[in-house]
């Protein structure tokens, strides 16, 4: 092997470190509800300040409606991450609340659809359509916060080690 060889085919450290930040920010939307979770006694006793009630009932809401959406979005995502750069999986983050609003949709649509089977009702489609355009919207809302918190959350990153090694 020679050197320009090598110099070609050994990935940045930067875009690595690009690429695992933001691999662990896909996480983010299934690890941070499970946070409230641990304090769902208190939150139940209305023990919390009123605001920090509504967000861990936000937070838990999320991943009871739309976790298992949210995994099999996941695995495409993650899927389709393979040989991409920091980057790359970086100018994802912008386009995936949209694909996951997609993918919570058909998701809803098939669970009308088997309800419909299994109950003989017709309308469990038209429902599950509904649920999934209302859910879609929830969805949206919450992966553009997501999205804005991770990307600030990165400039600062990269701020700060350029801050460290200057």
């Amino acid at each position: 092997m020679t050197t320009s060889y090598m110099s070609e085919h050994i990935p940045d450290p930067d875009a690595l470190r690009e690429k695992r930040f933001f691999q662990i920010a896909f996480f983010l939307p299934l690890i941070l509800p499970l946070i409230p979770l641990v304090g769902l006694p208190a939150v139940l006793d209305f023990q919390v300040n009123g605001a920090m009630a509504v967000i861990a009932f936000f937070l838990i809401a999320s991943l009871i409606l739309g976790g298992v959406p949210y995994l099999f979005f996941l695995i495409g995502v993650f899927t389709w991450m393979r040989g991409k750069d920091g980057q790359q999986v970086r100018q994802m983050t912008y386009i995936a609340p949209i694909i996951y609003a997609g993918v919570l949709i058909v998701c809803c649509t098939l669970v009308g659809v088997v309800g419909g089977i299994f109950q003989r009702e017709p309308s469990a489609l038209a429902g599950g359509i509904v649920s999934g355009m209302f859910l879609s919207i929830f969805g949206l809302v919450t992966g553009y916060a997501y999205v804005a918190f991770w990307n600030l959350a990165f400039v600062g990153y990269r701020w700060l080690v350029q801050e460290r090694l200057n």
